[in-house]
């Protein structure tokens, strides 16, 4: 019978549950970056999509409460707080740079429900994507 010190850690793996394993990416190529930076190339890479912070923290290979410890850490602000912002100036970019309509944009962007959006950016920026758009973008001139 094997002793634990000749268990090697990584014989392990097979019992782990598939959802409790690390992203593969995690393991090796990311080992060097901090966690906060790790879950900062995630959040950015999947601005769009929907998950909760068990699901950002398993893809990078640590567990939620380490994520927002060593987030608020290092970046001096809440993942939930951080993903908020850069989606909110996602929309701004895509406002000034595209015609597409706000309901678009708030899906592209992340945000379900408009609403939501809405009420996000208003508390952020002080005033409505629509009144922040008007106000950097001049409805074109019409001869009537």
């Amino acid at each position: 019978m094997a002793t634990p010190v000749d268990i090697h850690p990584t014989s392990f793996k097979k019992y782990l549950s598939p959802t409790l394993k690390p992203h593969p990416h995690s393991l090796k190529k990311n080992q060097s970056k901090s966690i906060s930076q790790k879950a900062i190339d995630f959040l950015q890479k999947n601005l769009n999509k929907k998950f909760t912070l068990d699901q950002v923290a398993r893809s990078i290979g640590t567990n939620r409460n380490t994520l927002c410890e060593k987030f608020k850490k290092e970046q001096g602000e809440s993942v939930y707080y951080w993903l908020r912002k850069k989606k909110l100036y996602k929309a701004i970019e895509l406002m000034k740079t595209t015609e597409l309509t706000m309901k678009i944009i708030a899906q592209m962007v992340g945000y379900t429900y408009y609403a939501s959006f809405v009420s996000a950016f208003k508390a952020y920026f002080g005033l409505s994507p629509n009144e922040y758009r008007l106000s950097v973008k001049p409805l074109p001139f019409r001869n009537t």
